[in-house]
């Protein structure tokens, strides 16, 4: 599977371009090769490798004293498939500057940039920052639980991570001051030798599914989301993390660092998925479990909490069934009544685990649903629970017994939702509140395509088109709801 995941620089725009910086990317490759004989001489000066005692968690004084070179001791675990999982040792030889050179360079803290890695952070996100792009600077105030807080660690030990961290911080600088053209050649050169390793990595099989791996390659994929000229980077690195964080399997995500690189991207998965009318294999019960396994209701991470885990556990079951709902809709209207009567079943249990949801947690608080807090513990789940509830009730609607009572209220508690999304992100007036609004930036054209077909919507539901007593939502109106939020039915 990973062979096919090749990472291009999309500042190159033309395919003679983008051959060229494979050709010189491999070239380097090949020189670098030639460069080292396979059996060094035995009295060759080679430099020390230090194994620290406790792999990576040595006291701040034993750490400092390590300035060296390190390799992570841990065992080596092996899937049934043959696939080899172990730690990334080839590409933590190379000395590199210190992390705190690296602060004092660009003025800035990879914490900072946490709350890009949000369950609500998406391409569309991307698209509302590259509007404004020195808007990112109100995330610098939020924090969120992200594998962000590795990367200090990882920075002097792994390459790729290095490599990854110092072309994301250029382009941050890029971000926050376009006029100067200096960090947007240092971005784009960094870039590019980030590219260059990732790819070196991906050549050697035992290195194509380690977590520093995995982490470099979801922090370029942060670069394409701020990159102006990023075309459908994004959206093909997005595909290849997703690739990679399969490809490791449910039960290798064991440690903190590396259940925050899985959660740090459920939410991007998820969202492609719909949007690209894909099955998603987050509804899978090995799946569900590695998120069951990151649940600890420690308020210091509400990102982690019981809450937040539960209705992300809902999210994830949308893409597959939104994928077959299209099939029966657009593509093979004639299937069994039997296939359409258990779409239908499904549709209504996931609006039944919503209701169950919000019985639970949200009612007992007192939160008001029409009106959440920015930065309030239930803000970020009742965010997420507003855009269940959209599909919820649009896919309920779609398909349904022609005597159903409630389809009507169904659309308008509908377009209620889509509503409060919509006014969340008109907010101003406070930093806090801004930084809400951009967050909201993934969820907006789900929103506003929504409202804009509210009308054709409810003309369908009122002309009706039976099939054995049951209503399928006509073709064009369905396509034309997906086709305004960019969603593909094909």
């Amino acid at each position: 599977m990973s062979n096919n995941l090749v990472w291009i620089n999309p500042a190159t725009t033309s395919p003679v371009d983008r051959a060229k910086t494979r050709r010189e990317i491999m070239q380097k490759v090949a020189q670098k090769r030639r460069a080292e004989p396979k059996h060094r001489h035995p009295n060759s000066r080679q430099l020390p490798v230090f194994i620290p005692r406790n792999g990576l968690h040595e006291s701040a004084a034993e750490y400092k004293q390590i300035q060296a070179l390190h390799v992570a001791e841990r065992p080596s675990q092996t899937k049934p498939d043959g696939v080899y999982i172990h730690p990334d040792t080839t590409y933590l030889r190379t000395p590199a500057t210190t992390y705190s050179a690296v602060l004092a360079k660009t003025n800035l803290h990879f914490l900072d940039l946490s709350l890009l890695t949000s369950v609500g952070v998406g391409r569309y996100t991307g698209q509302r920052l590259l509007e404004s792009p020195q808007t990112i600077a109100h995330f610098f105030t939020g924090r969120n639980w992200s594998y962000f807080q590795y990367v200090p660690l990882h920075y002097q030990q792994s390459v790729l991570i290095r490599s990854a961290a110092d072309c994301v911080l250029a382009r941050v600088r890029c971000s926050l001051t376009p006029g100067d053209q200096r960090w947007e050649l240092y971005a784009l050169s960094a870039y590019s030798r980030a590219l260059s390793k990732l790819q070196d990595a991906m050549d050697t099989t035992p290195q194509r599914i380690t977590a520093e791996l995995l982490c470099a390659t979801q922090m370029l994929g942060l670069y394409e989301l701020l990159n102006p000229s990023r075309g459908d980077a994004w959206k093909k690195h997005t595909a290849g993390a997703t690739s990679l964080i399969q490809l490791r399997g449910p039960l290798n995500y064991q440690s903190e660092f590396e259940k925050c690189l899985f959660l740090g991207y459920v939410g991007p998965m998820a969202t492609e998925a719909i949007l690209n009318n894909e099955a998603c294999f987050l509804d899978r019960p090995a799946w569900k479990a590695v998120l069951l396994s990151i649940i600890t209701d420690d308020p210091l991470v509400p990102e982690r909490s019981t809450m937040v885990i539960s209705i992300m556990l809902i999210f994830v079951t949308i893409p597959t069934l939104f994928n077959r709902f299209t099939d029966v809709i657009c593509h093979n209207p004639d299937q069994p009544l039997q296939v359409i009567t258990e779409l239908a079943s499904r549709a209504h249990k996931l609006r039944t685990s919503l209701q169950d949801w919000y019985h639970t947690y949200i009612q007992p608080s007192g939160t008001p649903i029409h009106d959440p807090t920015y930065g309030d513990r239930y803000y970020d789940a009742l965010v997420i629970y507003y855009i269940c509830m959209i599909y919820s009730s649009r896919l309920n609607t779609c398909i349904h017994s022609q005597d159903k009572p409630s389809v009507y209220k169904l659309e308008e508690e509908c377009q209620r939702f889509a509503k409060i999304i919509v006014s969340l992100h008109q907010r101003g007036g406070s930093s806090a509140n801004r930084q809400g609004s951009l967050l909201l930036a993934q969820k907006l054209p789900i929103a506003e395509a929504t409202i804009e077909s509210g009308d054709a919507w409810k003309t369908q539901l009122s002309i009706g088109n039976s099939h054995s007593h049951i209503f399928k939502m006509s073709r064009e109106a369905f396509h034309t709801w997906c086709k305004l939020f960019g969603r593909k039915i094909s």
